[in-house]
């Protein structure tokens, strides 16, 4: 899933590929699993659609206390790449719910995985009171948080909250001040810098007039 994120998708695909016909269990079936995660960050719809229902069925035949909760994110993903934020805030609800009843309840990294795309999912929804309660868990927790501050950001454009939305956003800027300009979270952040910097012009002008 790393490779993924950098954009490394060609050598993530072969590493999965030796994994899933090495013939040697569990690797063939934890193939399966991270073919789901590279659907995941990569956001590929059709990947995603079939192996949710892969690691769904393999999840019946072995024991994994977290496989559960990826189903449920990838299902929750696919669900706002269809268009239907709505359903992924729920699905991102009940993901949070079963982490924390898990083993992994007390990682806090795992709620970044969690909060932030369900912030995401909820300010599309237009349940912003929602997505403002992820945010300030996921922002109590890590402050700093890149993604956690750009989805604040786009949250307080949302209700119109410039001074708020340019404090998160360029909280977000600088943690990804030396970062690959072509992965797709940067070049968001950058639009979104674009964006606001014409509103806050049209404040200004209008202000001043």
């Amino acid at each position: 899933s790393t490779l993924g994120v950098l954009g490394r998708v060609d050598e993530a695909r072969t590493k999965i590929e030796r994994l899933a016909t090495s013939g040697h269990e569990p690797f063939a079936s934890y193939a399966q699993l991270a073919y789901l995660l590279l659907g995941m960050v990569t956001e590929d719809s059709e990947l995603l659609r079939t192996k949710v229902v892969a690691v769904e069925e393999l999840a019946q035949q072995i024991e994994e206390p977290l496989w559960p909760l990826m189903i449920l994110h990838g299902k929750a993903l696919l669900a706002e790449l269809d268009g239907d934020p709505a359903t992924a805030v729920q699905l991102y609800a009940e993901s949070e719910a079963m982490l924390r009843a898990s083993i992994m309840g007390g990682n806090r990294l795992m709620y970044v995985s969690t909060l932030r795309p369900w912030a995401r999912a909820a300010i599309d929804a237009g349940k912003l009171d929602v997505a403002a309660g992820c945010l300030e868990r996921l922002l109590m927790m890590y402050p700093a948080s890149p993604v956690g501050n750009f989805e604040a950001a786009r949250l307080a454009v949302v209700r119109k909250d410039l001074a708020s939305a340019r404090k998160h956003l360029d909280i977000t800027l600088e943690m990804w001040r030396d970062a690959d300009p072509g992965v797709k979270a940067v070049v968001e952040a950058r639009k979104l810098d674009e964006q606001l910097r014409e509103r806050e012009a049209t404040r200004s002008i209008v202000g001043s007039g």
